[in-house]
């Protein structure tokens, strides 16, 4: 019998260490880089780089042009950039990304897209610097850019 397990987004991450956990709401955008040590839940839009050592969540709805490192990244939203997950990217049905992935580990559900090389399998062994030579060639001025 098939069970279906609920992606780390969903079940509030069970078993994880609980990090301080901040918030861009919707209608706010950031830009620029964000740092830091806690976890990051995107509701709204990031034009930047963001550099954790907790975990992103990118919810649906959620606009962000941005390489991301961080120890887990959920993407629910629309991502175009590069993604490094010391531990694992999970991209729900809702998720869409344009950009490179390099993690441990990588969930993919049914209904995301993603445009991009992945590398998964092994701990991320290089830095965002280094995976950014293969960043998409230009990303658009305009989300609804095709």
């Amino acid at each position: 019998m098939l069970q279906r397990i609920k992606p780390f987004f969903l079940n509030g991450g069970a078993g994880r260490s609980e990090k301080r956990r901040s918030v861009i709401g919707r209608g706010m955008t950031i830009r620029g880089d964000v740092q830091g040590e806690q976890n990051l839940q995107v509701w709204g839009c990031i034009e930047g780089n963001v550099f954790l050592t907790g975990d992103v969540t990118i919810a649906a709805g959620a606009e962000v042009q941005a390489d991301i490192s961080a120890t887990r990244i959920i993407v629910a939203g629309d991502v175009i950039g590069n993604l490094l997950a010391a531990e694992k990217v999970e991209v729900l049905p809702t998720g869409k990304g344009r950009g490179n992935i390099q993690a441990k580990g990588l969930v993919i559900y049914e209904g995301a897209s993603l445009t991009g090389e992945v590398r998964a399998g092994l701990p991320p062994e290089s830095s965002l610097e280094q995976i950014e030579e293969s960043r998409p060639e230009e990303r658009p001025t305009s989300w609804h850019q095709e």
